[in-house]
């Protein structure tokens, strides 16, 4: 998977250009894999940017995936569970 993954990434800079920031993850029959390349920060804004386009199909699909991530994340302990539940408190009032 890795190689597979490695050659999208490689397709996505020849497609967007070598300095676009490009995340990518695919799933194919029990397998995963996922590259990266640019600024992550911009990959979080070009996605918060997709979820708000009205009628953009891929703004259900990112939103979905968040949700179950989200969840999964707080209801399992993992690496990141902690900080993301502190993210969520901070900006919570209290009498929540």
């Amino acid at each position: 998977m890795d190689t597979k993954t490695d050659n999208l990434l490689r397709e996505a800079k020849k497609i967007m250009g070598k300095d676009a920031d490009i995340f990518t993850i695919s799933h194919k029959e029990g397998q995963c894999g996922a590259v990266t390349h640019g600024n992550s920060d911009n990959i979080a804004q070009a996605i918060f940017s997709c979820m708000h386009q009205p009628n953009n199909p891929i703004g259900a699909a990112i939103y979905r995936i968040l949700k179950l991530n989200i969840m999964n994340m707080i209801t399992n302990n993992s690496p990141y569970s902690a900080d993301l539940l502190q993210s969520i408190n901070s900006i919570l009032p209290d009498d929540e």
